[in-house]
């Protein structure tokens, strides 16, 4: 039990010399907790599954406790990669993607990646698929 306090001690000395005589100590248990939790990688435009994607980013944002919307807005900006934050300021232009919120970013996001079929380009396969059949 000596040695350990003496360790203590030692580390906490060394701790405070360098920190000056007017610092508190850090507290390291803090700055630990702050460590987050999983890896995201960035979002590949043509190589990677936009929906996928999203669901993944939410269990990020979930699994390090960032509910805030701006702090959601941060990250997603962050870990989208080069290639998604272009399209993204083309999609928001002239304003900038902090003007609008996280859902509004992710839903032109989604618009862009994966849009909905036109109702004319759903008929014409339908058809041609029909016409195809043999009767």
């Amino acid at each position: 039990m000596k040695r350990e306090d003496d360790a203590t001690s030692t580390d906490a000395n060394v701790q405070q010399a360098s920190l000056g005589p007017a610092s508190k100590p850090t507290n390291f248990a803090t700055v630990s907790t702050m460590a987050s939790m999983g890896h995201i990688e960035e979002f590949a435009p043509g190589h990677a599954d936009w929906q996928q994607w999203h669901e993944r980013l939410l269990c990020y944002l979930d699994a390090n406790n960032i509910d805030v919307p701006e702090k959601q807005r941060s990250v997603f900006l962050s870990v989208c990669g080069s290639a998604t934050y272009s399209v993204i300021r083309s999609l928001v232009q002239p304003k900038t993607p902090t003007d609008y919120t996280f859902k509004e970013l992710v839903a032109k996001v989604r618009q862009h990646f994966n849009p909905k079929p036109s109702a004319i380009i759903k008929r014409f396969n339908s058809i041609n698929v029909t016409s195809s059949l043999p009767y």
